[in-house]
């Protein structure tokens, strides 16, 4: 039997699908999003995602890993709808697409009291693709991840694209207005201009470092919690760095400081 591939724009589930990848609305009623690619679907599912629906074209079975991965979400409560490439394209907001787009479950919770460090916060980061380059490398060094209100949905598209699975192992939370930090924890701000040099700063893991918005920096909010500012010399001639270069260049500081203060307290 030789299976049709699906070219309509008006089923149910490839609707839900283009819904959900325009609405930020739709998103955060439905507490779901649109995973594009098989690398984000496999992480996806290495995390223990609940993807609801799933649509795939010939590119994707193609390619053995494809069929794999195919394998892998059949069956149970996952939806398998097989299209044209050409209904894929008019979903994709990527140039080529890979030949998969996944509805999946990510329920991001609330909270109101930081307790435990190393944690990066995104203080109204509005670019999708800084914020998941932010979240993609809180992954990498070990820092959960918490985004104050006015921060670009995490639920976006383009932030799971631009996460790379990193997404799913920072513990994302949404921050409170008005949320508390345990009085134990260090508040360390990056400040383009002002502050300590990073490289001389004590880092430690019970910090909360916190990035602003791309133009206006750290909100009012936050500068009136007083956190010690810290800046990244650049003796070249831009002003600034991209938010999500500066978040890397101080988690991976700072982290290695984390590391290095283990290795003296372990006892040979």
């Amino acid at each position: 039997m030789v299976l049709k591939a699906l070219d309509d724009p008006a089923n149910k589930i490839v609707r839900a699908a283009g819904h959900l990848m325009r609405s930020r609305a739709a998103r955060e009623r439905a507490h779901q999003t649109v995973l594009e690619g098989p690398r984000l679907v496999e992480e996806a599912v290495r995390a223990g995602g609940r993807i609801r629906s799933v649509l795939y074209s010939s590119r994707l079975v193609r390619r053995r890993e494809g069929q794999a991965l195919l394998e892998s979400l059949t069956g149970g409560a996952v939806r398998t709808v097989y299209v044209t490439d050409r209904l894929l394209d008019s979903l994709s907001e990527v140039e080529r697409h890979q030949g998969i787009l996944a509805v999946a479950e990510l329920d991001i919770p609330a909270e109101r009291d930081l307790q435990a460090g190393p944690v990066l916060v995104a203080d109204a980061v509005q670019d999708p693709g800084n914020l998941g380059a932010m979240l993609r490398t809180a992954a990498a060094f070990g820092f959960r991840v918490g985004v104050t209100e006015g921060t670009v949905d995490p639920f976006n598209p383009k932030v799971m694209r631009s996460s790379a699975g990193g997404v799913f192992h920072c513990r994302l939370t949404k921050l409170e207005p008005g949320f508390q930090v345990a009085p134990d924890l260090t508040l360390v701000a990056a400040d383009a201009h002002e502050g300590v040099d990073y490289r001389s700063f004590e880092w430690s893991e019970r910090c909360v470092l916190i990035l602003g918005n791309e133009g206006a920096g750290v909100g009012q909010v936050i500068q009136e919690m007083k956190p010690t500012r810290v800046r990244i010399p650049m003796p070249g001639r831009t002003e600034s760095l991209n938010v999500a270069v500066a978040a890397g260049i101080l988690m991976a500081e700072a982290q290695s400081r984390f590391t290095h203060a283990r290795d003296r307290g372990t006892v040979h």
